[in-house]
């Protein structure tokens, strides 16, 4: 089954999808512009949380002896909930955590731009008390050029910028590996060892917060969209709340509630299709009243002429030959059918028309379909269900003349196939009426249909299959005359033609 989504969660959706890939696309460029990788993504986040930690490690580390570096090693680790290691580019160990090095996290420190021929050299400017002396390199190293301080034009800076750290993820098991050098002492040379590493461990990707916090970016996203959503939501409801009323309306309008208007006020492309639904609604109100009144003006002025020719008709069956007695019957017959064609016409047109006066009140349903079926059944077989003491709010005539006009078609097309059931019930305010046979039923795409006047479901009309296509087209405009709706349900075999009134 297809999901529906309504117009406002479509937009929304939509807008945050534009968010995701305009953010992708920062991103993409940015990387293109800066060759973005990983080690410069977490060297980025080192510097705010992990550079932070090594620096206050470092600082904690300078006078300690291998017995405190350990115990403050474990502190942070387990503030952290991490694993750290401090120990030479070569993998010795220094203090810390006693785990085996993975060849990877091996290799990457000897490649590293704090490798091994950085291992003793010393650091100008790294700390406050000034640059370390000159000191020839231990034996076993190869001495390297100090560093050009950074800065323009070489000026010295107090703290220069540390080469960027490294983040490895191993497996069997799953872990990621975190290194940023720093600086330490020899007791005994009062040199700075450069080529010291802190190394952090954790199963985590975020390290618990230690190598990438989530929050700020959740923070900062949640931002985004709040405010996103703040700018969208009016703009977005008074879109989604204007095609609404005019979906509503377009409805109502289908349904010959043609007085219904929608706000035309907006000056966008929304406004302009609401005047020409407002513009719609009252050409078709003219037309459709136009036409009613038409009809009800010819079908008054048929009456007359009609009646004329009945009174003839009686006059000459008095005095023709009885020869001509079966000439003068069809004659007669077709006149009834005039007649009835023009009385079921002024019906539906004075019903349909607005400005007649209607009085709604409290009837009592089942004295009028006791009145109704006592004259049209003809010796059918009916089954009333319906409680003495329940009231509607109509007009009696015509809900009288509505309910006439159902058993009328029932009796016409399934009063062969079994009986015909009127049940009524009371659903809270409101109360159904339910005229239903067990005949053939109607193709369920014409049960919206059969209501519209004129129509038919067989093309051609003639004397076995009768009627003029305006008995249910009466039935809606007597039924919505009354503040109710009418509706036609299959039920398979047979019809239900269901009529819904307030109680």
């Amino acid at each position: 089954m297809k999901m529906r989504l309504s117009l406002y969660l479509k937009i929304i959706l939509w807008v945050l999808l534009n968010m995701v890939v305009v953010g992708a696309l920062i991103i993409g460029l940015v990387g293109l512009r800066y060759s973005f990788n990983p080690d410069r993504f977490i060297a980025f986040t080192q510097s705010v949380q992990f550079d932070l930690v090594s620096r206050m490690i470092a600082e904690e580390l300078r006078e300690a002896t291998p017995n405190q570096r350990q115990v403050i090693l474990q502190r942070y680790a387990a503030a952290w909930k991490v694993d750290l290691m401090l120990i030479t580019p070569h993998g010795e160990r220094l203090a810390g955590s006693e785990m085996a090095i993975p060849n990877e996290v091996r290799q990457r420190l000897l490649n590293s731009p704090f490798g091994p021929g950085m291992a003793r050299n010393r650091m100008p400017g790294e700390f406050p008390g000034g640059p370390a002396p000159d000191m020839p390199p231990p034996a076993g190293d190869q001495p390297r050029p100090v560093p050009p301080p950074n800065g323009p034009e070489g000026a010295n800076q107090r703290f220069p910028r540390r080469p960027p750290g490294f983040l490895i993820k191993t497996s069997n098991p799953t872990r990621y590996w975190a290194g940023s050098r720093i600086p330490i002492i020899d007791r005994g040379l009062d040199v700075p060892v450069r080529g010291a590493v802190l190394v952090a461990v954790s199963d985590s990707f975020t390290g618990n917060g230690l190598f990438f916090d989530l929050k700020p970016l959740l923070v900062l996203a949640g931002v985004v969209l709040l405010t996103s959503m703040v700018i969208w939501f009016p703009f977005v409801r008074r879109i989604t709340g204007s095609i609404k009323l005019l979906t509503q309306a377009t409805e109502q309008i289908a349904n010959e509630k043609f007085e219904v208007r929608v706000p035309d006020n907006r000056g966008d492309e929304l406004g302009r299709l609401g005047k020409a639904v407002n513009h719609l609604a009252e050409r078709l109100n003219g037309f459709v009243r136009g036409q009613k009144r038409f009809l009800g003006d010819i079908s008054h002025e048929l009456n007359s002429p009609l009646a004329r020719m009945q009174f003839a008709l009686g006059i000459l069956e008095e005095r023709s030959d009885p020869g001509l007695r079966p000439y003068l019957d069809d004659v007669r017959e077709e006149v009834v059918l005039m007649s009835q064609l023009v009385s079921e016409l002024l019906a539906y047109a004075r019903t349909g028309l607005k400005g007649v006066e209607i009085h709604l009140g409290q009837v009592r349903i089942r004295s009028i379909v006791d009145k109704v079926v006592s004259r049209e059944a003809n010796g059918h077989n009916f089954r009333i269900e319906i409680p003495e003491g329940l009231e509607v709010t109509a007009q009696a005539e015509l809900l009288t003349r509505a309910v006439a006009n159902i058993v009328r078609n029932a009796v016409r097309y399934a009063a062969d196939s079994g009986e015909i059931v009127i049940q009524s019930v009371r659903e809270g305010e409101k109360v159904r009426l339910s005229v239903i046979d067990h005949g053939p039923g109607i193709p369920d795409e014409m049960l919206d249909r059969i209501f519209d006047p004129f129509y038919r479901i067989e093309p051609d009309r003639n004397r076995a299959t009768g009627g003029t296509g305006l008995g249910l087209a009466i039935v809606k405009t007597c039924v919505e005359a009354c503040g109710g709706t009418v509706s036609a349900h299959n039920h398979h075999p047979g019809l239900e033609i269901r009529i819904v009134l307030r109680g």
